[in-house]
Protein backbone atom coordinates (compact mmCIF):
# COMPACT_ATOMS: atom_id res chain seq x y z
CA UNK A 1 0.00 0.00 0.00
CA UNK A 2 1.14 3.71 -0.68
CA UNK A 3 1.02 5.26 2.54
CA UNK A 4 0.87 8.71 0.27
CA UNK A 5 -2.44 7.93 -0.64
CA UNK A 6 -3.64 8.07 2.83
CA UNK A 7 -3.13 11.66 2.95
CA UNK A 8 -2.47 12.70 -0.07
CA UNK A 9 -5.52 13.70 -2.55
CA UNK A 10 -5.39 13.39 -6.37
CA UNK A 11 -9.22 14.59 -6.90
CA UNK A 12 -9.80 17.21 -4.38
CA UNK A 13 -7.92 20.65 -3.15
CA UNK A 14 -6.52 21.15 0.49
CA UNK A 15 -9.07 23.93 0.89
CA UNK A 16 -11.58 23.54 -1.13
CA UNK A 17 -14.63 23.20 0.91
CA UNK A 18 -13.80 26.12 3.20
CA UNK A 19 -15.60 28.74 1.58
CA UNK A 20 -19.27 25.82 1.12
CA UNK A 21 -18.47 25.72 4.88
CA UNK A 22 -21.96 26.85 6.63
CA UNK A 23 -21.44 29.98 8.97
CA UNK A 24 -21.67 29.53 12.69
CA UNK A 25 -24.92 30.17 13.64
CA UNK A 26 -26.00 32.28 16.75
CA UNK A 27 -28.18 30.36 19.76
CA UNK A 28 -31.25 31.81 20.03
CA UNK A 29 -31.02 33.91 23.77
CA UNK A 30 -33.57 31.29 25.20
CA UNK A 31 -31.44 28.45 24.57
CA UNK A 32 -28.29 30.48 25.96
CA UNK A 33 -30.20 31.32 29.35
CA UNK A 34 -31.28 27.59 29.66
CA UNK A 35 -27.72 26.52 29.61
CA UNK A 36 -26.62 29.10 31.62
CA UNK A 37 -28.85 28.28 34.45
CA UNK A 38 -28.37 24.49 33.72
CA UNK A 39 -24.55 25.42 34.64
CA UNK A 40 -25.35 27.21 37.81
CA UNK A 41 -28.12 24.65 39.35
CA UNK A 42 -25.75 22.21 41.12
CA UNK A 43 -23.84 25.05 42.39
CA UNK A 44 -26.45 27.14 44.73
CA UNK A 45 -29.63 26.57 47.09
CA UNK A 46 -32.73 26.52 45.98
CA UNK A 47 -33.27 30.08 47.59
CA UNK A 48 -29.76 31.21 45.74
CA UNK A 49 -31.11 29.36 41.86
CA UNK A 50 -34.42 31.19 42.38
CA UNK A 51 -32.93 34.60 42.74
CA UNK A 52 -30.53 33.93 39.65
CA UNK A 53 -33.50 32.85 37.52
CA UNK A 54 -35.41 35.75 38.64
CA UNK A 55 -32.38 38.17 37.65
CA UNK A 56 -32.16 35.70 34.12
CA UNK A 57 -35.66 36.28 33.40
CA UNK A 58 -35.04 40.22 33.84
CA UNK A 59 -32.14 40.11 31.48
CA UNK A 60 -34.11 38.33 28.58
CA UNK A 61 -36.97 40.85 28.80
CA UNK A 62 -34.56 43.66 28.52
CA UNK A 63 -30.36 43.73 28.06
CA UNK A 64 -30.75 40.15 26.64
CA UNK A 65 -33.01 41.30 23.53
CA UNK A 66 -31.12 44.21 22.21
CA UNK A 67 -27.30 42.23 22.60
CA UNK A 68 -29.20 39.09 21.01
CA UNK A 69 -29.80 41.47 18.07
CA UNK A 70 -26.40 43.10 17.88
CA UNK A 71 -24.54 39.50 18.34
CA UNK A 72 -27.24 38.59 15.00
CA UNK A 73 -25.88 41.86 13.35
CA UNK A 74 -22.23 40.48 13.50
CA UNK A 75 -23.17 37.20 12.58
CA UNK A 76 -24.20 38.65 9.34
CA UNK A 77 -20.86 40.35 8.35
CA UNK A 78 -18.88 37.16 9.53
CA UNK A 79 -18.23 33.30 8.86
CA UNK A 80 -17.56 32.72 12.55
CA UNK A 81 -18.93 35.36 14.77
CA UNK A 82 -17.46 34.29 17.89
CA UNK A 83 -14.00 33.54 16.63
CA UNK A 84 -12.08 37.35 16.80
CA UNK A 85 -14.07 37.27 20.91
CA UNK A 86 -12.59 33.89 21.44
CA UNK A 87 -9.11 34.28 20.07
CA UNK A 88 -8.08 37.37 22.07
CA UNK A 89 -10.14 36.65 25.58
CA UNK A 90 -8.87 33.17 25.69
CA UNK A 91 -5.73 33.92 24.17
CA UNK A 92 -3.97 37.34 22.95
CA UNK A 93 -5.13 39.25 25.78
CA UNK A 94 -3.52 36.83 28.58
CA UNK A 95 0.06 38.51 29.58
CA UNK A 96 0.99 35.65 31.53
CA UNK A 97 4.75 33.87 29.78
CA UNK A 98 3.94 31.87 26.58
CA UNK A 99 6.46 29.57 28.10
CA UNK A 100 5.03 27.51 30.39
CA UNK A 101 1.88 28.76 30.43
CA UNK A 102 0.18 28.01 27.64
CA UNK A 103 1.95 26.24 24.62
CA UNK A 104 1.70 23.08 23.80
CA UNK A 105 4.20 20.15 23.56
CA UNK A 106 4.56 16.85 21.79
CA UNK A 107 7.04 14.37 21.30
CA UNK A 108 8.18 11.24 18.55
CA UNK A 109 7.33 8.33 20.92
CA UNK A 110 10.94 6.34 22.22
CA UNK A 111 8.52 2.97 21.50
CA UNK A 112 9.17 3.11 17.81
CA UNK A 113 13.36 1.57 17.77
CA UNK A 114 14.16 3.76 14.50
CA UNK A 115 13.41 6.90 16.79
CA UNK A 116 15.44 5.42 20.04
CA UNK A 117 18.06 7.96 21.69
CA UNK A 118 21.72 7.91 20.40
CA UNK A 119 24.89 9.93 20.77
CA UNK A 120 25.34 10.59 17.08
CA UNK A 121 21.78 10.98 16.32
CA UNK A 122 21.04 14.71 16.74
CA UNK A 123 21.93 15.88 13.00
CA UNK A 124 21.18 13.43 10.68
CA UNK A 125 17.69 13.07 12.85
CA UNK A 126 17.72 16.99 12.51
CA UNK A 127 17.92 16.23 8.85
CA UNK A 128 15.78 13.69 8.37
CA UNK A 129 12.62 15.34 10.21
CA UNK A 130 12.83 18.68 9.16
CA UNK A 131 13.17 16.89 5.14
CA UNK A 132 9.89 15.12 6.07
CA UNK A 133 8.27 18.57 7.62
CA UNK A 134 9.05 20.04 4.65
CA UNK A 135 7.62 17.61 2.33
CA UNK A 136 4.28 18.26 4.11
CA UNK A 137 5.02 21.87 3.70
CA UNK A 138 5.20 21.60 0.43
CA UNK A 139 1.91 19.30 0.10
CA UNK A 140 0.00 22.30 1.75
CA UNK A 141 1.84 24.76 -0.83
CA UNK A 142 0.00 22.44 -3.18
CA UNK A 143 -3.06 22.07 -1.83
CA UNK A 144 -2.69 18.28 -1.85
CA UNK A 145 -3.26 17.19 1.21
CA UNK A 146 -6.73 15.44 2.02
CA UNK A 147 -9.33 17.66 3.41
CA UNK A 148 -10.78 16.23 6.63
CA UNK A 149 -13.88 14.71 5.65
CA UNK A 150 -15.10 12.41 8.18
CA UNK A 151 -18.24 10.32 7.49
CA UNK A 152 -18.31 11.99 4.13
CA UNK A 153 -18.67 15.79 5.78
CA UNK A 154 -16.08 18.61 5.47
CA UNK A 155 -14.40 19.93 8.21
CA UNK A 156 -12.81 23.44 7.52
CA UNK A 157 -9.20 22.98 7.01
CA UNK A 158 -8.43 26.98 7.79
CA UNK A 159 -5.77 25.85 10.76
CA UNK A 160 -3.58 24.40 8.53
CA UNK A 161 -2.60 27.91 6.96
CA UNK A 162 -0.90 28.43 10.51
CA UNK A 163 1.21 25.72 10.36
CA UNK A 164 4.05 27.51 8.82
CA UNK A 165 5.07 31.12 8.48
CA UNK A 166 3.21 32.12 11.15
CA UNK A 167 4.26 34.13 14.44
CA UNK A 168 2.69 35.98 17.40
CA UNK A 169 3.88 39.23 17.90
CA UNK A 170 3.60 40.80 21.46
CA UNK A 171 1.87 43.91 21.97
CA UNK A 172 0.54 46.04 24.86
CA UNK A 173 -2.98 44.81 26.03
CA UNK A 174 -3.21 41.74 23.45
CA UNK A 175 -0.49 40.27 20.87
CA UNK A 176 -1.25 39.91 16.98
CA UNK A 177 -1.05 36.72 14.90
CA UNK A 178 0.97 36.66 11.69
CA UNK A 179 -0.06 34.30 9.39
CA UNK A 180 1.82 34.26 6.41
CA UNK A 181 1.51 31.19 4.66
CA UNK A 182 0.72 31.06 0.78
CA UNK A 183 -0.48 28.22 -1.46
CA UNK A 184 0.91 28.05 -4.96
CA UNK A 185 -2.11 29.65 -6.21
CA UNK A 186 -1.67 32.56 -3.76
CA UNK A 187 2.03 33.50 -4.79
CA UNK A 188 5.39 32.13 -3.90
CA UNK A 189 6.29 31.74 -0.58
CA UNK A 190 6.88 34.56 2.45
CA UNK A 191 10.21 33.24 3.08
CA UNK A 192 12.44 30.35 2.10
CA UNK A 193 14.28 29.78 5.14
CA UNK A 194 14.19 28.19 8.95
CA UNK A 195 16.02 29.61 11.71
CA UNK A 196 17.98 27.41 13.66
CA UNK A 197 18.74 28.19 17.55
CA UNK A 198 21.92 26.14 18.98
CA UNK A 199 23.55 27.13 22.01
CA UNK A 200 22.16 30.53 22.54
CA UNK A 201 22.76 31.46 19.02
CA UNK A 202 20.54 31.86 16.01
CA UNK A 203 21.17 30.79 12.72
CA UNK A 204 18.97 31.87 9.29
CA UNK A 205 19.33 28.30 7.08
CA UNK A 206 17.49 28.18 3.68
CA UNK A 207 15.90 25.08 3.32
CA UNK A 208 14.42 25.59 -0.49
CA UNK A 209 16.82 25.82 -3.94
CA UNK A 210 15.99 28.84 -6.67
CA UNK A 211 12.89 26.81 -8.43
CA UNK A 212 11.17 26.11 -5.10
CA UNK A 213 12.38 22.74 -4.11
CA UNK A 214 13.26 21.92 -0.88
CA UNK A 215 16.33 20.43 0.02
CA UNK A 216 17.27 16.60 0.38
CA UNK A 217 18.09 15.15 3.43
CA UNK A 218 22.22 15.05 2.84
CA UNK A 219 22.07 19.09 1.97
CA UNK A 220 20.36 19.74 4.93
CA UNK A 221 22.70 17.02 7.17
CA UNK A 222 25.96 19.50 5.87
CA UNK A 223 23.81 22.48 6.82
CA UNK A 224 23.09 21.51 10.55
CA UNK A 225 26.19 20.06 10.76
CA UNK A 226 28.42 23.38 9.78
CA UNK A 227 26.06 25.27 12.08
CA UNK A 228 26.56 22.77 15.23
CA UNK A 229 30.54 22.75 14.16
CA UNK A 230 30.59 26.55 14.41
CA UNK A 231 28.33 27.10 17.74
CA UNK A 232 31.06 24.49 19.36
CA UNK A 233 34.06 26.97 18.86
CA UNK A 234 31.66 29.61 20.53
CA UNK A 235 30.94 30.05 23.97
CA UNK A 236 26.94 29.76 25.05
CA UNK A 237 25.16 33.15 24.34
CA UNK A 238 22.18 35.01 26.10
CA UNK A 239 19.84 35.61 22.76
CA UNK A 240 16.83 37.37 22.04
CA UNK A 241 15.08 34.42 21.93
CA UNK A 242 15.29 34.69 25.81
CA UNK A 243 13.77 37.34 26.09
CA UNK A 244 10.09 35.33 24.55
CA UNK A 245 9.42 33.46 27.41
CA UNK A 246 8.79 37.34 29.28
CA UNK A 247 5.90 38.44 30.22
CA UNK A 248 3.71 39.53 26.91
CA UNK A 249 3.91 42.97 27.98
CA UNK A 250 7.40 43.17 28.55
CA UNK A 251 8.44 41.11 25.62
CA UNK A 252 6.21 43.52 23.88
CA UNK A 253 7.96 46.92 25.68
CA UNK A 254 11.75 45.08 25.15
CA UNK A 255 10.85 43.92 21.37
CA UNK A 256 10.13 47.58 20.37
CA UNK A 257 13.45 48.87 22.01
CA UNK A 258 15.02 46.44 20.68
CA UNK A 259 13.83 47.29 16.52
CA UNK A 260 14.00 50.88 17.53
CA UNK A 261 17.98 51.26 18.44
CA UNK A 262 19.18 49.81 14.89
CA UNK A 263 17.75 49.34 11.81
CA UNK A 264 19.87 46.20 11.25
CA UNK A 265 18.00 44.54 14.62
CA UNK A 266 14.42 45.63 12.92
CA UNK A 267 15.46 43.61 9.97
CA UNK A 268 16.86 40.81 12.03
CA UNK A 269 13.24 40.70 13.41
CA UNK A 270 11.76 40.84 10.29
CA UNK A 271 13.50 37.90 8.99
CA UNK A 272 12.88 35.57 12.30
CA UNK A 273 9.45 36.41 12.28
CA UNK A 274 8.61 35.33 9.06
CA UNK A 275 10.61 32.08 8.96
CA UNK A 276 8.90 28.79 8.07
CA UNK A 277 9.68 27.57 11.17
CA UNK A 278 11.78 26.82 14.05
CA UNK A 279 14.18 24.24 14.51
CA UNK A 280 16.11 24.22 18.31
CA UNK A 281 19.46 22.07 18.23
CA UNK A 282 19.10 21.01 22.17
CA UNK A 283 22.17 20.21 24.37
CA UNK A 284 19.84 18.19 26.93
CA UNK A 285 19.78 14.46 26.36
CA UNK A 286 15.90 13.02 27.57
CA UNK A 287 15.45 9.33 28.06
CA UNK A 288 12.00 8.87 28.64
CA UNK A 289 8.74 10.76 27.12
CA UNK A 290 8.60 12.50 30.06
CA UNK A 291 11.56 13.89 30.40
CA UNK A 292 11.28 14.34 26.89
CA UNK A 293 7.54 16.46 27.45
CA UNK A 294 8.88 18.10 30.45
CA UNK A 295 12.56 20.03 28.75
CA UNK A 296 10.35 20.20 25.41
CA UNK A 297 8.10 22.54 27.30
CA UNK A 298 10.80 24.41 29.62
CA UNK A 299 14.58 23.41 28.44
CA UNK A 300 17.07 25.83 28.04
CA UNK A 301 16.13 29.88 28.40
CA UNK A 302 17.01 30.61 24.75
CA UNK A 303 16.42 27.50 23.24
CA UNK A 304 12.60 28.04 21.87
CA UNK A 305 10.98 30.85 20.13
CA UNK A 306 7.94 31.05 22.24
CA UNK A 307 5.73 33.29 19.35
CA UNK A 308 5.59 30.41 17.34
CA UNK A 309 6.21 26.69 16.04
CA UNK A 310 9.45 25.06 17.11
CA UNK A 311 10.90 21.38 15.85
CA UNK A 312 13.57 20.26 18.87
CA UNK A 313 16.18 17.97 18.42
CA UNK A 314 17.75 17.12 21.69
CA UNK A 315 21.61 15.98 21.60
CA UNK A 316 20.49 12.02 21.83
CA UNK A 317 18.47 12.35 18.41
CA UNK A 318 14.79 12.66 20.65
CA UNK A 319 12.49 14.71 18.80
CA UNK A 320 10.02 16.96 20.75
CA UNK A 321 7.92 20.41 19.55
CA UNK A 322 6.65 23.15 21.62
CA UNK A 323 4.29 25.58 19.85
CA UNK A 324 1.91 28.39 20.91
CA UNK A 325 -1.40 26.68 21.15
CA UNK A 326 -3.62 30.03 19.90
CA UNK A 327 -2.41 29.02 16.04
CA UNK A 328 -4.56 25.87 16.94
CA UNK A 329 -7.81 27.01 18.44
CA UNK A 330 -9.64 28.69 15.77
CA UNK A 331 -13.72 27.75 16.60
Amino acid sequence: MDIKSLFVSQSETTFQFDDQLPSLPVPTLKHTLNLYLQSVRPHVTDDEFATTTAIVEDFQRNEGTRLQALLLKRQKTRRNWLEEWWETAAYLSQRLPLIPYSNTVGLLPLRDPLWAPHSIAQIPRAALVTYFVLEYYQLLRAEKLKPDKPRGVSWSMCQFRRCFHSIRIPEQFADKLVCSFLTERDGPPPSTHVIVLCKGHIYKMFVMDKEGRHLNPTELEQQFQHIWTECQKQPRRSNVASLTYDNRDSWAKNRKLLASLHGTNYDNLCEVEKAIMFISLDEAEPTTDSEIVRLALGGEVGGRWADSINLIIFANGTVAFNADVSFFSRN
